[in-house]
Formats: structure tokens, sequence, C-alpha cells
């Protein structure tokens, strides 16, 4: 599938490019139009009016599928009067280069120490008048220091002055996956698989034990006659306990695993279920797992892990991590 990213940018198309390698889609340039790119004034008041007012005009110039990004850059130690917001680039009225950027904000962090910072990451998805889709995407906290990282890459200049709060690195010194994924986040990916038609992922079960080679395992898990899902600390969305099988792990002691690391659960009882396969047909990529369901007898406290919180349902909320492989997950154990 061809599709349009609406940035003049080039380090972001690059990077853009480098994390949707998997998908089955060519990312475009407006460099790559027979026609000039429209010049768009990007004057909302919030990045997700400005994505969305350069992907419509992207749309109405060039007829394909479109996307456009906008970014407002929010610091916690800053008065409102001076977050950068919508304007990052833009201070008392001109547009900084990268290098003014760099010493910009360095300046504020020698001002006020060192600062605490996200980014609010908006994404419009024009694929027609009539198919129009939009996310916020909030990065993860970051620390912007006044002593600057040597490394510069055009286009992503404050990436210069950034600090990973996890491991206290600079940006630039951290390995060049974990680095990517900071550019372009995980939810990014999850927005494209669920609205582009290329990408949709599906799902099928099988019985338990018939397909082997198997990479997930996953947990329908049942607390006080209701269903159990975990809330990942970077997402808004919920989803079943479960992940990768690790080296010289089985899939049973995978979910035991997986189920106590994402939920804290203590005392229960799990059985294998079925086996599925989840993946995109059209690319025929996919990845074997097995599903196992399990009573939870006593819920401890959540482990230091990935999960946020643990949440009990009557039903399956609709805001799911994998909208496309829940479902069929618990409809076929409904049907058990």
């Amino acid at each position: 599938m061809k599709l349009l990213y609406g940035t003049g940018n080039a380090a972001k198309l690059r990077a853009m490019r480098s994390r949707l390698h998997e998908l089955d889609i060519e990312l475009l340039s407006l460099q790559e139009m027979e026609s000039a790119a429209p010049a768009v004034e990007e004057d909302g008041n919030t990045p997700l009016e400005n994505a969305e007012k350069k992907a419509r005009a992207y749309f109405r110039a060039f007829g394909i599928p479109v996307f456009s990004c906008d970014s407002g850059l929010y610091i916690q130690e800053l008065p409102e009067k001076r977050q950068p917001a919508v304007h990052v680039r833009r201070v008392g009225g001109k547009e900084l280069t990268d290098e003014e950027m760099i010493a910009y904000y360095a300046s504020l962090a020698k001002q006020y120490g060192r600062l605490t910072a996200h980014y609010e990451n908006a994404i419009c998805l024009v694929l027609d008048e009539q198919h129009i889709y939009r996310r916020v995407i909030n990065s993860a906290v970051f620390y912007i220091t006044d002593k600057p990282h040597p490394v510069r890459k055009q286009g992503f200049p404050i990436d210069t002055l950034s600090v990973d709060v996890k491991t206290g690195r600079y940006y630039y010194d951290l390995a060049p996956q974990e680095l990517e994924q900071l550019a372009v986040e995980d939810d990014f990916l999850l927005f494209f698989r669920e609205y582009l038609p290329a990408t949709v992922m599906t799902a099928k079960v099988f019985p338990v034990g018939t397909l082997g080679n198997y990479r997930y395992s996953v947990v329908l898990s049942e607390y006080r006659g209701k269903l159990l899902l975990s809330r990942h600390k970077e997402r808004d969305t919920w989803e079943t306990q479960g992940g990768h099988i690790e080296s010289g792990e089985t899939p049973l002691e995978s979910a035991k695993r997986e189920l106590f690391e994402e939920s804290g659960a203590e005392d229960f009882t799990i059985t294998p279920l079925f086996d599925y396969w989840a993946g995109y047909p059209a690319q025929q990529k996919g990845a074997n797992g097995m599903v196992f369901t399990a009573k939870i007898n006593r819920l401890g406290s959540l482990p230091d892990s990935e999960m946020a919180e643990v949440r009990t349902f009557d039903t399956l909320p609709h805001n799911l991590t994998y909208p496309a492989i829940t479902p069929v997950l618990f409809a076929e154990w409904k049907n058990k």
C-alpha cells in the first residue's frame, strides 16, 4: 500500500520509514509528488489540530492516503506562559534553527535546573473523505539538560539535550534500536495496524498442542467471577497477561511467569486452553502462541514491571491494546 507522509522534515521521514519497515507500506515523501506540496499554516492550538489540517490539505492536493503528525513539548518546571506547546521552534515570533534551539533549551535548563519533559504527539490519517482517523500519543518522560551531547542530527535538535529517565544516559548514547523506538513510539505502529487495510492483523485458533514453535503465551484470567486485564504504563488500553516465551521456557512456565509479573497473582490454577496464530496474511507474517485460562484465588501487590495497574471487567472494554486478537481469543474461551 502506498502512503504519503506529510512532512518536510527529512530526518522524521527516515525515522518513520525505519520503524514502519515491518508493515506492508510504501512510504512516500512530499518531494516524490509530481507537483509541489501546498503551504499549510500550522496555526492550530493543539498538535492534533495541526496534524489534521496538514493531512487534509495534502489529501486534497494529491488524492492519495496520507498521514501527518505534529508535536507539542510540555515541560513540568516551566510556568504556563513559557510552555513551548505547539511552538517548539518558535520563540519570540522567530523560527529557530537547530543550533538556536539547542542554545535556547539549554539556557532554560540552566535557569530552572534539569527539566522534566514529554511530547504530546498527534497523528491524523486520511484514507478518503469518509475515513479519517486521529490519535494523540504521549511520549515517555525524559530530561532536558543544560549540557549538549556532541552528536547533532539535523531535524532533532532537542535530542542533543535529552536524557533517558530510566538509564540516565543521553539519547545519543543509547543503542540505535532504543533511540529508534523513542523517535517513533510503539503506539504509532498499533495505530497503523488498526486502521490501514493492508496491515490489519488477524487471529485464528486451533486445538491445544497442534501448532508447535510457540513464541507467545497468553493468559485469559478470571478473578472473583470477572475478567482481569492489565494496563501498560505507557498506554491507556487494556490487555491480557502474557508475552514472549523466553529461551528454555515451556509455554506453561511462560504463562505462569507472565501472569504473576503482569497481575500480581499469587494463588491460581492455570490450564492450557487452545493454540492460536496471529499475524498479517497479506504479508505472510505471523507467530504461534498458546492460550491458557487462569482462575485466580489471591492477588498480591503488582510487581515492579511494565504494567501500571490491573482491573476487573464484566465484559471486554472497547479500548483494547490488541483489538484484532483479544476478542477472538475470548470468544473461543466462551465456546469451550
